[in-house]
């Protein structure tokens, strides 16, 4: 599954480069994701908290079409709300793999606008 699919945000705003920028904004300067935040959720057991979390940054990333970091952060939801099995420690680690991967792509193409 790929990164960043520029096409699809594009349509996504109706091809209006300005909120496109807004959007790239939002997800990398107002509301920075914080792992030691989310590893210390799951440490405290604070599985609803976790589950609001990353479920903010998982909205973030489909508006703009970062589809690899939505699926994660969608199946990682799940398991935090009881919907499906797995482990969170495992499944936040790749979660935060694909955010770091992901801000630096979005960084890119917003540089590129």
């Amino acid at each position: 599954m790929e990164i960043f699919d520029l096409n699809t945000a594009f349509e996504m705003v109706d091809n209006d480069k300005d909120l496109l920028q807004i959007l790239f904004d939002g997800f990398l300067k107002e509301a920075p994701f914080d792992e030691e935040h989310l590893f210390e959720l799951i440490e405290k057991n604070e599985n609803e908290e976790a589950a609001h979390y990353v479920h903010r940054v998982k909205g973030a990333a489909r508006q703009l079409a970062a589809k690899a970091l939505a699926a994660k952060g969608q199946e990682l939801e799940d398991i935090f709300r009881g919907k499906a099995q797995g482990d969170s420690t495992k499944t936040a680690q790749e979660f935060c793999t694909l955010y770091k991967e992901t801000y630096k792509v979005l960084e890119e193409e917003r540089n590129k606008l």
